[in-house]
């Protein structure tokens, strides 16, 4: 009974949330964002509702996931900014991996499945690898060491775990194994960022209320090390690793805040700049200079937004 309420709670509380987990800007760039509204404030780009992930690639093109699709960003040349839809229903996490986006998108039963398409398409054409299996609410991914990719279980979950996918080294489009690499109860997880053999991400633990910024360890040999918590507040959602910090969304707070990989607080932005934001990323250089920083409202809020310095 315990465990029913608990999930309840988290269902009407939580927004769901990923990151692009790889460096996105140069430690000047970090530097130079601005995460304080006495230096910034939020612009909205596109109204598109209930916004989930967002993953900035490489050559600087923009896709968002949300609860009715996926989506691909661009900018026009009179500076506006227009969505085109690549796939529709719930989708989550997003994430590049070389040549490759993936994504958590339904496969054509409705189930959670991994997604994969080209990361220079012209037309990108969405389509589903894998199945995903005894999961409740696959969320969070990002791209793991040794041919891997990792996806969090909550932060609704019957189980709340980090579940590992094991890519075919010769064709990143298949996927050889799923199995769960760590249980986290009483931690629901939610974000999720990698580099190297570091793997950070939200927590939250309804017994003490309280919400973690973590990170974990994966072993040489494949296996979790001990949880660490870096910075603790309330429920968090997303986060992204840039240069050596973490931005990460205070979803409770509605705002956001940057950390160093310590967990000290860097900057945040007031308390309600901003409508339950879900995820955030660098945005592409060529979109805002000074560096920027995009980010995803859900539920009470909606649509794609910029924190950028006025």
């Amino acid at each position: 009974m315990r465990r029913a309420t608990t999930l309840l709670l988290l269902a009407l509380l939580c927004a769901c949330g990923d990151a692009r987990h790889e460096p996105l800007a140069s430690g000047d760039d970090t530097r130079a964002l601005c995460l304080d509204s006495q230096c910034g404030s939020p612009r909205q780009l596109v109204d598109l509702p209930d916004l989930e992930n967002i993953v900035v690639t490489d050559a600087g093109r923009v896709f968002v996931t949300g609860q009715q699709g996926l989506y691909e960003i661009r900018r026009d040349a009179d500076g506006g900014y227009r969505a085109t839809t690549l796939a529709s229903g719930g989708c989550s996490g997003i994430v590049q991996r070389g040549a490759l986006i993936y994504a958590l998108c339904p496969d054509t039963s409705g189930a959670a499945a991994l997604t994969v398409f080209a990361a220079d398409a012209d037309v990108p054409v969405p389509q589903s690898i894998h199945t995903l299996t005894g999961m409740t609410l696959p969320n969070g991914l990002a791209v793991g060491p040794d041919d891997t990719l990792f996806v969090t279980d909550g932060p609704i979950a019957v189980q709340p775990q980090i579940v590992r996918l094991t890519l075919d080294a010769a064709d990143p489009r298949v996927v050889r194994a799923q199995d769960g690499w760590l249980l986290t109860w009483p931690d629901y997880p939610n974000g999720l960022a990698i580099r190297d053999r570091a793997l950070y991400t939200t927590l939250f633990d309804p017994t003490r209320a309280a919400g973690d910024v973590a990170r974990i360890e994966i072993r040489a040999d494949g296996s979790a090390g001990a949880v660490e918590r870096l910075h603790t507040r309330g429920i968090m959602d997303d986060l992204e690793l840039a240069g050596d910090t973490l931005l990460v969304t205070d979803w409770q707070n509605n705002r956001l805040f940057q950390i160093g990989l310590d967990g000290g607080l860097l900057q945040q932005t007031d308390p309600l700049s901003y409508r339950q934001p879900s995820a955030l990323a660098v945005a592409p250089a060529a979109w805002f200079d000074p560096p920027a920083v995009l980010v995803t409202e859900r539920y009470t809020g909606r649509g794609l937004w910029v924190h950028a310095r006025r």
